[in-house]
């Protein structure tokens, strides 16, 4: 079933169906972590992607940056970007599928 594009608006607005990012559309279900004073750059959550099974280890993160398979609010992440500090409500895709939202 196709919406109209008002129907789209008002969906968007209410916060109800899909988030579009960066022409990308990507589930509004999605996961948090919690990210804690002091380990708040994406270096510092590799280990609680490792724990939680989003990634397998630091090295496979780093690959698929160098793959470009990382993205942090639609835009893709280098090796260099690994000092970037997370924000509140900061979403990061790990490959096609895997969301996780950041909250302080």
């Amino acid at each position: 079933m196709f919406l109209e594009l008002g129907e789209h608006l008002e969906m968007i607005q209410k916060g109800v169906g899909m988030i579009v990012n960066e022409g990308q559309v990507s589930p509004d279900n999605i996961p948090t972590m919690l990210i804690e004073i002091g380990e708040e750059s994406v270096l510092d959550i590799i280990p609680s992607l490792i724990a939680k099974g989003y990634i397998k280890s630091k090295n496979e993160f780093m690959r698929l940056m160098k793959q470009n398979g990382v993205s942090l609010n639609g835009e893709k992440l280098v090796e260099d970007d690994t000092d970037i500090i997370l924000m509140n409500d900061e979403v990061l895709q790990i490959g096609e599928q895997q969301y996780i939202r950041f909250i302080k």
